[in-house]
């Protein structure tokens, strides 16, 4: 459906759209969690934030392919849609938003259908 979801004690508490891998670098589909969080200072290319999680895209320039992350993006036009090698694309807004407090700990299930 190309949207992220997040959940709070089984209560939809935000939704947004995202852009996700193309066919021939599909995002991972199961079940994961956040790793890492971090901020992206400078280039917006990524946005204003990341989340790095378990899951690993089949990206054929990294052994065992690439980290797929929660991030920004420069290019807000392709969202949603299938524009990554993997990653999972949003909104700067949106990905600000995620980054505050505590919305997304490190340890955060995360389930990709």
């Amino acid at each position: 459906r190309l949207r992220a979801t997040l959940y709070r004690a089984g209560r939809r508490v935000w939704s947004a759209p995202v852009g996700v891998g193309k066919r021939s670098t599909p995002t991972p589909a199961g079940r994961f969690w956040i790793r890492e969080r971090f901020a992206v200072p400078g280039r917006m290319l990524y946005g204003p934030y990341a989340f790095g999680t378990s899951a690993y895209s089949r990206l054929s320039d990294w052994p065992r392919g690439g980290v797929v992350g929660l991030h920004g993006t420069d290019e807000p036009w392709l969202v949603p849609g299938r524009p990554s090698h993997g990653c999972i694309r949003l909104r700067n807004r949106d990905i600000r938003w995620l980054a505050r407090g505590q919305r997304l700990p490190i340890g955060t299930p995360l389930r990709i259908v």
